[in-house]
């Protein structure tokens, strides 16, 4: 019975490791696919010209870009509110779920504040200063879920491992 109480905190320990790892690894995706929104944002604006909530609503229809959930929670959204704030929601909402780190929040907020307030060469610019300093930071994610996501699950099972041998 304590063999398999120890074994049961070992796993847990590993467990642990294993949700943080994830926890970065969808940090890292959540930008990126934020990134994907942006750039169709930048190439689909000169040439349509629409209001930012049209964008929005036209790319959340598109099943190329489904998977994006800052895209689809600001799009369902929209019909209730302004941009600005069913942006800011959506952005809130990610992070309360842990999707975004505190760098990602602030950026997105940023983004979000400056959106739909510009003429339409000023608004592309916008667009793609954001999509750069995000890529950027997809980078930084992306690298950090590789080396750090290792290091929890490891972590996580030598805890728990640790923590059985303690308690025998």
């Amino acid at each position: 019975m304590r063999l398999i109480g120890c074994l049961l905190i070992a796993l847990a320990g590993a467990g642990m490791g294993v949700y943080g790892a994830r926890r970065l690894h969808c940090q890292a995706i959540y930008i990126q696919q934020t990134v994907r929104v942006l750039q169709a944002l930048e190439r689909q604006l000169p040439y349509t010209a629409l209001p930012m909530t049209d964008l929005w609503r036209r790319l959340a229809a598109s099943e190329a870009y489904g998977d994006c959930r800052l895209l689809r929670d600001t799009a369902a959204a929209l019909p209730d509110d302004s941009f600005a704030i069913a942006f800011t929601a959506a952005v809130e909402r990610a992070e309360r779920e842990g999707l975004l780190t505190p760098a990602g929040r602030s950026l997105l907020a940023e983004f979000g504040e400056g959106c739909g307030r510009y003429d339409l060469l000023r608004q592309t610019e916008h667009i793609r200063h954001y999509r750069c300093r995000l890529e950027d930071l997809a980078k930084d994610l992306s690298l950090l879920a590789v080396m750090r996501g290792r290091l929890y699950r490891v972590a996580g099972l030598a805890g728990g491992v640790a923590l059985a041998l303690l308690l025998l």
